[in-house]
């Protein structure tokens, strides 16, 4: 009967010590935020877009994921098949600074890996990889408690390992500022 008693009244302690968290998450608290980023609108085609998602983890410091998804394209030109994709992923961190009512101001590191593929017709397939270091520069204006509107660039630099078709590796380094915007629709929750 002891040792039961025991079992009970440790499971009632550990319990116990979680109770603090367990509340402050259902409170709100602890933020999420999901939304689409565009880097522009272009009637050609070639438009990207980003799918985002931040976590609160300590007052007014973020995670955030960001998955790229862009150029999708499949063309028949000349009667030869032609098919390209490029996608990557983001991971970073937000420091934000409160700086109106209604506005914030986020930066951060951020470690992106993109990816590319393209095959035409009769010739072996081109591929790429392309790690990138950047640093995020955005602003926030939250509409009301549910949605918000950011805008950011991510600055940075990186390198790409390429294999093009009957060829060796290649690798390649870069350097870029990227003066595409990114406007952000957030859902908060």
């Amino acid at each position: 009967m002891k040792k039961h008693l025991f079992i009970a009244s440790c499971l009632v302690v550990v319990l116990g010590s979680y109770a603090p968290t367990l509340s402050a998450q259902t409170d709100g608290s602890l933020r999420r935020e999901v939304g689409i980023s565009f880097y522009g609108l272009n009637f050609d085609g070639s438009n990207s877009f980003n799918a985002i998602y931040k976590k609160e983890r300590a007052d007014g410091k973020y995670r955030r994921i960001r998955g790229s998804f862009g150029n999708l394209n499949l063309q028949n030109p000349h009667r030869l098949f032609f098919l390209s994709i490029n996608a990557g992923i983001s991971i970073g961190t937000e420091k934000r600074r409160v700086v109106g009512k209604k506005t914030t101001l986020y930066t951060g590191p951020e470690f992106a890996v993109g990816t590319g593929f393209s095959k035409v017709e009769g010739v072996k397939p081109a591929w790429s990889i392309s790690p990138r270091l950047g640093y995020i520069l955005g602003i926030q204006h939250d509409f009301n408690e549910y949605f918000a509107m950011n805008l950011e660039i991510v600055p940075g630099g990186g390198f790409s390992l390429s294999k093009y078709s009957g060829q060796d590796v290649a690798f390649t380094t870069n350097g870029s500022f990227t003066s595409n915007a990114a406007l952000t629709l957030m859902y908060k929750f």
